[in-house]
């Protein structure tokens, strides 16, 4: 009998993440589906002669009735969205893979908001070009490791994003966790500290 419960729990634990996998994929099938509709929606906005600051009006009110979410929400899913699958193919692979969730996504893409498009893809193939790193970080080691690539690439930016707080810059840029990380950057770059 013990045998049986111990399959059982070990079968049960397999299906959890193939279930996990699937949802992940298709939380990155829908990031596809959200920036595709963007672009119906406005060509269909032009083609109806829609102009100027109305273009591309309703566009999130439709994703988040769609999704069951508030606009805001929705607002921020969809440009996270566009990011993820127009400028960051390895963080889209991992989704779509399975590997990464829809969550963890949007930590390296606000992680890297700031930055170039050249910038934000050398984060995307550091971060998530290794699954199995990707997949060993928990949620604040995954930010972590964003932000320090980041910070390397564009201190200054990096700097002034999290001096700007609040809006959309860098969705945890007010966290105190991270002004500590920051200061202690600066501080062993000065050479009164260890490295990470």
């Amino acid at each position: 009998m013990r045998e049986v419960v111990k399959a059982a729990g070990a079968a049960l634990i397999d299906v959890i993440r193939e279930l996990e996998n699937v949802k992940n994929a298709a939380s990155a099938s829908q990031a596809k589906a959200e920036v595709l509709f963007e672009v119906v929606e406005r060509t269909r906005q032009v083609q109806a002669g829609v102009k100027g600051s109305a273009l591309g009006r309703g566009t999130v009110l439709a994703v988040a009735l769609a999704r069951r979410e508030s606009q805001w929400m929705a607002a921020r899913h969809v440009a996270s969205a566009t990011r993820i699958v127009r400028k960051m193919p390895r963080t889209m692979e991992a989704c779509s893979n399975g590997v990464l969730t829809e969550r963890r996504a949007a930590i390296i893409e606000a992680g890297t908001e700031f930055l170039t498009p050249e910038q934000r893809l050398a984060v995307d193939e550091a971060v998530a070009g290794d699954i199995k790193t990707l997949e060993a970080l928990g949620d604040r080691e995954l930010d972590t490791t964003v932000k320090r690539f980041a910070y390397e690439l564009d201190r200054e930016a990096f700097t002034k994003c999290l001096q700007k707080g609040g809006g959309r810059s860098v969705m945890s840029a007010c966290n105190p966790w991270q002004m500590a990380w920051l200061r202690s950057r600066r501080c062993c770059l000065s050479g009164r500290g260890q490295p990470f």
